[in-house]
C-alpha cells in the first residue's frame, strides 16, 4: 500500500516491510555496516569538500559518519519526527537539518560541493520523481571548487558519481 506523505510528493510504502526497515535502519548492525563496508566503498576516493548536502538521512546513522568528512552538512528530511531527532542528537556538530521533500529541495541557487543520497530511492514512489531527484543532484555547481562530487547509493548497491 502507498501513501502520500503530507502532500511532500513522496509515496512512502507502509506497512510491515516498512516496520522493518525502520528497525533495521537504526540498528547497530546497520551503523556497523554503513561505517566498515558502504559508506567508505562508496566515498573512497572522493573529495566531499566543505559544503555537502545529503538527501534523506531518515535516522541519521549515515549523517553521523558523514559529519567528520566534512566541513558543514546539510540534510534534507521528509519525516518531521526523524528530522527532528536528528538535530537533537548532533545539535554542536556541524550538521543543518531541515525538513523538506528531496524531489523539490528548496536550494536551485545553493552551492554544495557534493549531494549524497544513500539508501533513499525506494522511498520515491515514481521514476518522474526520482528522475527529478537526480535532476536535483547533477544540477548543483560549485563556483569555490571546480566540480561537486555526486554519489547515490541505491538499495540494489549501485555507485554513480560524476
Amino acid at each position: 500500500m502507498i501513501n502520500r506523505d503530507g502532500g511532500s510528493g513522496l509515496g512512502m510504502i507502509r506497512g510491515p516491510m516498512n516496520r522493518l526497515h525502520r528497525w533495521y535502519c537504526q540498528s547497530n548492525h546497520w551503523r556497523l555496516r554503513l561505517g566498515t563496508e558502504i559508506l567508505p566503498w562508496s566515498l573512497k576516493g572522493v573529495d566531499l569538500g566543505s559544503a555537502v548536502l545529503e538527501l534523506g538521512p531518515g535516522p541519521g546513522l549515515t549523517t553521523d559518519w558523514l559529519h567528520h568528512y566534512c566541513g558543514h552538512i546539510t540534510c534534507l528530511e521528509v519525516d518531521p519526527n526523524l528530522a527532528r531527532s536528528l538535530r537533537q542528537r548532533l545539535p554542536d556538530a556541524n550538521v543543518t537539518v531541515q525538513i523538506a521533500d528531496a524531489t523539490a529541495t528548496p536550494f536551485d541557487d545553493r552551492v554544495f560541493s557534493a549531494a549524497l543520497s544513500f539508501t533513499m530511492l525506494h522511498h520515491i514512489s515514481s521514476s518522474a520523481l526520482q528522475d527529478r531527484l537526480f535532476g536535483k543532484l547533477t544540477g548543483f555547481s560549485s563556483r569555490a571548487e571546480p566540480s561537486p562530487a555526486r554519489i547515490v547509493w541505491g538499495p540494489c548497491g549501485c555507485r554513480y558519481s560524476t
